[in-house]
């Protein structure tokens, strides 16, 4: 009797730590930081650096979409110069325009495209 309530109690405590337990979606080790440097930063509110990461996932596939995009205005013919006024007129600036475009940052800022 006394193994089988103990059996019973292992049993509906790691069936209740498999419910209660919400695996996090994998991520790289560079989101792992991210998310821990915000757990740091917000005293462990993980409401807030989730909202983080989802800030983070969006930020990357808007990137994703931008050089899809780019790649087809670029083999379509369009010069770089078009493409790069384009992707400004939709609010893209900095490193992930350069990347899309597939010229360097340096240029993007010089005008040299």
């Amino acid at each position: 009797m006394a193994g089988a309530l103990c059996g019973t109690i292992f049993t509906a405590a790691v069936g209740a730590a498999s419910v209660w337990w919400k695996l996090r979606p994998q991520r790289s080790a560079a989101d792992d930081f991210i998310y821990d440097g915000c757990l740091v930063q917000n005293a462990g509110n993980t409401a807030a650096c989730d909202a983080l990461m989802r800030i983070v996932d969006r930020e990357r596939a808007s990137t994703t979409a931008l050089k899809e995009e780019a790649a087809k205005l670029l083999a379509a013919g369009y010069s770089k110069r078009e493409v790069v006024q384009w992707a400004i007129e939709r609010g893209f600036v900095g490193s992930q325009l350069s990347d899309a475009v597939g010229i360097s940052l340096k240029d993007l800022q010089d005008n040299n495209y």
